[in-house]
């Protein structure tokens, strides 16, 4: 069996601390288990600092950049260390049980249960063992966040068309030549089109009615897409999170869709999936959860 270690919300005894359940599979199918109580918060200091480090720094490479970004750096290992501390060597219960899992981090899945959207904001991923030189997340064979109560995901119902499940792939890089190459997400997806019945159509739009023009074309013809796939970038703002499409009639090159716009379009064309490749599209603004990882934000 695969090693597996989980991390989920409990409800807090006092109103000073949270609390989690920190639960263990290991290979020989042994299961343990323990319930820590912890504090940790993180200042809205901190949270620009990891704005700035994740989207602004990754632009630039020349100084003062970097010297700007290693004090960060440095903080994101001490605060992952202190997590670590807080919560996996917090009682001696959860030391033993972290004793014993440690051997198999490289085989191993770490899932965080959230209780909600929120819980997306809560950096896990800087967890540290002290010991170690990397966070847990890159020692680990997948590390993710599931939800607490999983909603399934509803069958996608080929429409009668053809049979086979047409995918229009809508690739926007709005920085042009100094984005990631087009293909990307499009070689990988058009190989897998050809091990089944799958029909994709790749779009190069410049904006937002390139795709509309398509898909009402094909909704039109009677042949609507079952699956619009959106490959490039999201943006937050206005309080929602946007998807960003090339505009070369504004100064900014580019302008940005909302959700009620896209699902505008696919409901009246008949699309009834879609697929966001984009940074942001789903984004929780975390000044406006706790970040300890408490009963309501995992």
């Amino acid at each position: 069996m695969r090693p597996a270690i989980r991390i989920s919300p409990l409800p807090a005894l006092s109103p000073e601390a949270d609390r989690v359940l920190v639960e263990a599979i290991l290979p020989d199918t042994t299961r343990m288990q323990a319930a820590v109580e912890y504090t940790f918060s993180v200042t809205k200091a901190e949270i620009d600092d990891l704005q700035w480090y994740f989207e602004t720094f990754l632009q630039f490479d020349e100084e003062p950049a970097p010297a700007m970004a290693r004090p960060i750096e440095q903080r994101l290992r001490d605060r992952g260390r202190e997590l670590f501390r807080s919560v996996l060597d917090g009682n001696n219960e959860v030391r033993a049980l972290w004793r014993a899992f440690r051997p198999h981090l490289a085989d191993a899945d770490f899932e965080i249960v959230s209780q909600n959207a929120s819980g997306a904001a809560v950096h896990w991923e800087f967890l540290q063992d002290p010991e170690a030189e990397a966070p847990l997340s890159m020692q680990v064979r997948a590390f993710v966040h599931v939800p607490a109560t999983p909603v399934p995901a509803p069958p996608i119902v080929l429409t009668p068309h053809s049979g086979s499940l047409r995918v229009l792939l809508a690739i926007e890089r709005p920085s042009g030549t100094g984005d990631v190459p087009y293909r990307s997400v499009a070689a990988g997806l058009v190989g897998a089109a050809g091990t089944g019945n799958i029909s994709i159509d790749v779009l190069r739009p410049p904006d937002f009615e390139r795709p509309a023009e398509v898909m009402n074309n094909a909704a039109q013809a009677g042949k609507p897409y079952d699956i619009l796939h959106f490959d490039g970038h999201g943006a937050y703002a206005g309080g929602r999170g946007k998807v960003v499409f090339e505009d070369p009639g504004s100064v900014q090159g580019r302008t940005f869709v909302d959700g009620r716009a896209v699902g505008g379009l696919m409901a009246r064309t008949g699309t009834g999936t879609l697929v966001l490749n984009a940074c942001r599209s789903a984004y929780v603004d975390p000044r406006a959860v706790k970040l300890a990882g408490g009963a309501d934000d995992g």
